[in-house]
């Protein structure tokens, strides 16, 4: 037998040997590259390709595998304590969004919904209603966890600016935790939310009754074999879910639960926050319709619901600048088919206060709604065209951004702008077509024609926009990893210059020292993937490094906008799928037959009916989101047969 030793290998042989699998390798891959090029021009794969059918996807979004007790990691002990704390609450409150928006309000929205439109049969209310009691069940345990967390931050937040033996391990002076408060004012958002959703499902609420009736009847009919104790738990139980959920006292028990007195420093920096949030909202608002942005108002506007109630205060200035955003956001978009009137939801939560507002503005409010519909009507076809021309104009510019002409560092700013304006544009888009179909449902007015027709270009124009992005998707990748290191890049050397000038000072003190610690830490976040919690621990660590004059306005603008592209660049998949979501046609969809003979007279308008069919395919989410049905109904073949149905009604009297 030979052995290994005996083996002598030539160099030439070993070449040659290489260059030969390298050549049948070669030979390999043209073949390959022929027959799949000559089964594209046989199909047009091309023409075939559906950007709404994606088994495969890409998964870009950064997820963090670091404890944030080793994330937090300063020689400073006690402002480890204060971000991690504020850190961990921060990033429940926004898994608790996450978890109304995904699983609890498309249910509750969708109660009552039939794709069938047919008439219910006798008893089928009450058994709607017996299907989702486990949804309620659901929607209440949810509602107790926020009442902790809510409770949990205020105290926090109490203990760390009315107390003195933190602030002896940190200094909170000069320390404003906007984000923070911010954070609580979502989650009331949230619980608003939730009653705004129930209160405005009628069907819910009359098959409720029913229902309520019908458990009465129990005990007084003899044919019904039950076990009278465990009827009577029940009983107890869905009265428990009707006073905690259906009712509409959602947000007030929250803010309404036991707490300690709190400081009046707290009560200081509620108001500053306020204040802060309305004019970084107002500024926002004036360059954009981003419905996010228009959502986020309520924010500072149930904290200062929780600030009357719980400080008994009735601030006549406040209140009034809160109610005058109406000229400016009449209604707020909430969820769905549900738009928030702002002046409603202030006379509802703060009753006391409505003796600030006279006659004379209370008329105001109306005659504002409807000239507020009526000049974004008239403004409707120019926007169509403006939106058009956008969208048109960031395709173009986006195919040729990936080019990379000139310097690496122009053509990253290049596609970071291209991902943020192609983000914002989607969001202005359906924002605009979503307030004008709910605007004429509520104020139930009749929406013309052109209406109509405008609003269906839109729609096709934000599933252009999601197409895009979608065949774009690969190069994307390869770029965002590199456009996140150049925006990190910028904090990381400000951040240096800024610590070189607080170190040279030799007098230091301890809000100084804070400040260094705080500086480290974002230092050390940004080091690291960019993942939420990091964006998080980099925002609160910010607001602690601002104290004083350590930085300029400048400084704290361009670290702030830094921070929220790093945040749309590292989510830009969820972040577009939302922006281009058209799931709200639901509620609009008999604006089809209009579309459908439409298109159908002109069929140099058909090459975009791909576009509208995407955006009824959203629905599919909300068909599938509900609970109320029985399992055996296919709620997406009877969805598709109606569509199908208006299709053909417009379709065959042509033939």
């Amino acid at each position: 037998m030979i052995s290994e030793g005996d083996w002598n290998y030539d160099e030439t042989v070993i070449k040659n040997l290489g260059q030969k699998y390298l050549k049948s390798y070669s030979e390999f891959i043209d073949k390959v590259n022929e027959e799949v090029s000559s089964t594209s021009e046989t199909q047009d794969v091309s023409y075939l390709w559906d950007f709404t059918l994606r088994p495969v996807q890409l998964a870009l979004a950064p997820h963090e595998h670091v404890d944030l007790v080793d994330l937090v990691k300063t020689d400073n002990k006690g402002l480890n304590k204060v971000i991690l704390v504020f850190t961990s609450l921060c990033l429940e409150v926004r898994d608790l969004k996450q978890q109304a928006f995904s699983q609890l309000l498309p249910p509750l929205i969708m109660y009552g919904e039939r794709p069938d439109a047919e008439n219910l049969p006798k008893g089928e209310a009450q058994l709607m209603i017996g299907r989702i009691i486990p949804l309620l069940q659901e929607v209440r345990g949810f509602i107790g966890r926020c009442y902790e967390v809510a409770k949990n931050l205020i105290l926090q937040l109490d203990v760390l600016f009315g107390q003195d033996k933190v602030a002896q391990s940190i200094v909170m002076k000069d320390v404003h935790l906007v984000t923070v408060f911010d954070v609580l004012g979502t989650l009331f958002t949230i619980l608003a939310i939730l009653d705004e959703v129930i209160e405005n499902n009628n069907t819910l609420n009359e098959h409720w009754t029913l229902y309520r009736s019908i458990l009465r009847t129990v005990y007084k009919a003899d044919q019904f074999s039950f076990d009278e104790g465990r009827l009577k738990l029940y009983e107890n139980i869905v009265a428990t879910l009707e006073v905690e959920v259906i009712d509409g006292r959602i947000l007030q028990n929250c803010i309404k639960q036991s707490l300690p007195v709190l400081s009046n420093r707290l009560q200081a920096e509620i108001m500053y926050s306020i204040n802060c949030l309305l004019s970084a909202n107002e500024t926002a608002g004036q360059s954009t319709r981003d419905k996010d942005i228009q959502l986020s108002l309520l924010s500072p506007v149930t904290l200062y619901i929780f600030y009357c109630t719980v400080f008994h205060v009735q601030d006549k200035k406040t209140f009034r600048n809160i109610w005058d955003l109406h000229k400016r956001v009449p209604f707020i978009h909430v969820f769905g088919p549900v738009i928030l009137p702002l002046t409603s939801f202030l006379k509802r939560h703060l009753p006391f206060c409505c003796k600030f507002v006279d006659k004379k503005m209370d008329a105001a409010v109306v005659t504002n709604r409807q000239s507020y519909l009526q000049t974004t009507v008239q403004n409707l076809n120019k926007d169509t065209v403006n939106f058009t021309a956008q969208v048109a104009a960031w395709c173009a510019d986006l195919t040729e951004g990936f080019t990379m002409e000139g310097t690496v560092q122009t053509g990253l700013e290049k596609i970071c702008r291209l991902l943020t304006n192609g983000i914002l544009l989607a969001k202005n888009i359906s924002s605009l077509v979503a307030m004008i179909m709910n605007m004429h449902s509520t104020l139930s007015k009749p929406i013309t024609k052109n209406s109509v027709m405008c609003c269906i270009t839109l729609l096709q124009q934000l599933k252009i926009i999601e197409c895009v992005f979608s065949e774009k998707e690969e190069i994307f990748a390869m770029s965002v990893s590199h456009v996140i290191q150049q925006l990190t890049l910028k904090v990381l050397n400000s951040m240096e210059n800024l610590k070189r000038k607080l170190t040279q000072d030799k007098k230091y003190s301890y809000s100084s020292l804070d400040i260094i610690a705080a500086m480290n830490l974002i230092q050390n976040c940004m080091n690291g993937c960019c993942s939420v919690p990091r964006n998080v621990i980099c925002q609160i660590a910010l607001e602690i490094a601002q104290q004083g004059k350590t930085m300029s306005n400048d400084d704290q603008l361009m670290f702030s906008n830094i921070l929220q592209k790093i945040q749309i660049v590292t989510n830009f998949q969820e972040k577009v799928r939302q922006a281009c979501d058209t799931s709200f046609i639901y509620w609009h969809r008999s604006i089809c037959p209009v579309y459908f003979s439409y298109v159908f007279t002109n069929p140099t308008h058909a090459t975009n009916l791909q576009y509208f069919v995407a955006s009824l395919s959203a629905c599919r989410t909300l068909l599938l989101a509900m609970r109320h049905m029985n399992k055996d109904t296919d709620k997406l073949k009877v969805f598709k047969k109606e569509k199908s149905t208006d299709c053909d009604s417009a379709l065959i009297p042509l033939l």
